[in-house]
C-alpha cells in the first residue's frame, strides 16, 4: 500500500465534501496490519487525515450554527417591527377614538 497516495485521496475527498467516504478509507487503515519499521510514521499520518476529516465536520457544524444565529436574529428584528407597528396601531387608535 502506498501511504502517500492514500493519504492525498484522502485529502481530496475531504475538499470535495466527501467526508464519509475519507471517514471510510481511514477506518480501513486503521484495521490494515502495517510494517513495523512505517508504523510510526503511517500513525501520524492516518491520525493527521483523521482530524482533518474532523474539523471539515466542525466547519460545517459552525456553518450551518452561523446560519441558524442569523436566521433567529432576523426572525426578531422582525418580530421588534411588527410589535412596534401594532403598539403604533393601538396608539393611533386610541386617539383617534
Amino acid at each position: 500500500m502506498n501511504l502517500h497516495l492514500h493519504i492525498a485521496q484522502i485529502e481530496a475527498l475531504i475538499e470535495e465534501g466527501k467526508l464519509e467516504e475519507a471517514k471510510n478509507i481511514l477506518a480501513e487503515y486503521f484495521k490494515a496490519p502495517v510494517a513495523a519499521h512505517d508504523a510510526a510514521r503511517a500513525r501520524i499520518a492516518l491520525m493527521l487525515a483523521s482530524v482533518k476529516v474532523s474539523n471539515a465536520y466542525h466547519r460545517i457544524y459552525v456553518d450551518a450554527l452561523k446560519e441558524v444565529t442569523g436566521l433567529v436574529r432576523r426572525i426578531n428584528e422582525t418580530n421588534s417591527e411588527i410589535t412596534e407597528r401594532l403598539q403604533l396601531a393601538e396608539v393611533r387608535s386610541n386617539l383617534a377614538a
